[in-house]
């Protein structure tokens, strides 16, 4: 069902919803898109299960790294190293580097040209000249990750989940023939740049066209975003170094060759041990977002018109507690009843983990 189908369904009299007022007419889809998400998000339906597929990457040794080691008084260019005979990229930032001769690594914060900014001053070996290991120890799934169900590989079986590598193993970074667990580690805040290029699209099509950004390497994906305009786009799939595919249907005019701007979306994170000595393609299963509707008759829900009773009744609870009339709460309560019916009707998806609450020693701080 499509955003104009919604909207005249959603306008219904009989409720007190008034489609004559100009507010009316502009806050209808923002409510509709309301309720569709929390309705999308409400649950493991079934229509949100989706694939995704990571490459874990062995570590970088190529060249060798100028460091200075911190005295106290130093840390500028303790945090600061040179890089000689290596090729650093920007997808480097957030890897960790340690130095020939040393134990520690070291986080790294930025990258321009040949020289690396870290998170802390080098302390553990001597100045001059290193050979070094750059490793990736986290990887970020696609943004369109609401919920994580399953890593697993193409042979010998599935990853194990394992809430505690740190207590678990010693060194994490010790290196395997293939990653034999995980665990999560949040989502990346130093994944904060940007990517631009020039675009095209017509109207009433979610593909674009695009240039200046080599697509399939650029580390963009689904449920990333796409600035066109200054409005963001959802990025559905992206085909190939030129082809990108939208959630949404370009509603206006068609644009040739204007400038648009690529950005992450607070992909969460993973963190793998063994950490890989070669190239592994590791397949994952998850649950997907909804994102809004924004053509009025090209874009549609991605749920069957049995959850569409649900939509609407949320998406009037939501004008009519913002009109202060009462009846919000009753409609309330229907969707909540909608809701509570489609749960014992539609098909589910079940996480094969599961967390539990820890079990705290009584002797531990807090507890006496």
């Amino acid at each position: 069902m499509n955003l104009s189908q919604l909207k005249s369904i959603y306008f219904n009299p009989a409720k007190g919803i008034d489609k004559a007022t100009e507010l009316g007419k502009t806050m209808a889809p923002i409510y509709l898109n309301m309720a569709y998400k929390e309705v999308f998000l409400a649950h493991n339906w079934i229509y949100r299960k989706r694939y995704g597929q990571i490459t874990l990457i062995p570590r970088y040794t190529t060249g060798t790294a100028t460091v200075a080691k911190y005295d106290g008084t130093n840390e500028d260019s303790a945090r600061t190293v040179t890089f000689s005979g290596a090729s650093l990229t920007s997808a480097m930032v957030g890897r960790f580097v340690r130095f020939q001769d040393g134990d520690m690594w070291y986080r790294i914060n930025y990258i321009s040209g040949s020289t690396a900014y870290l998170d802390s001053p080098v302390s553990d070996v001597t100045s001059g000249a290193k050979t070094f290991e750059i490793w990736n120890r986290f990887y970020y799934l696609k943004s369109d990750v609401a919920e994580f169900l399953d890593f697993g590989r193409w042979a010998n079986g599935r990853l194990e989940y394992n809430p505690d590598l740190m207590d678990r193993y010693t060194d994490l970074s010790k290196e395997s023939d293939a990653p034999s667990s995980f665990d999560v580690s949040g989502v990346d805040l130093l994944n904060d740049a940007e990517s631009s290029g020039t675009l095209s699209i017509t109207k009433d099509s979610n593909l674009a066209t695009v240039s200046g950004v080599n697509l399939l390497s650029s580390g963009y994906d689904t449920g990333d975003i796409c600035n066109i305009n200054d409005t963001d786009y959802v990025i559905k799939r992206v085909d190939s170094n030129t082809r990108l595919i939208l959630f949404n249907y370009w509603k206006d005019e068609s644009l040739d060759s204007v400038a648009f701007t690529l950005k992450k979306n607070n992909p969460i994170g993973f963190e793998f041990y063994n950490p890989p000595d070669d190239y592994v393609s590791t397949p994952y299963v998850y649950l997907g977002r909804a994102y809004d509707l924004v053509h009025e008759t090209k874009d549609h829900i991605l749920l069957p018109d049995n959850f569409v009773p649900a939509i609407i009744s949320r998406a009037q609870s939501f004008a009519l507690r913002d009109l202060d009339d009462n009846k919000w709460t009753s409609l309330l309560s229907v969707y909540a009843a909608e809701l509570e019916g489609l749960k014992s009707k539609v098909q589910v998806v079940k996480p094969r983990f599961t967390k539990f609450s820890p079990q705290i020693s009584s002797l531990a701080p807090g507890r006496g």
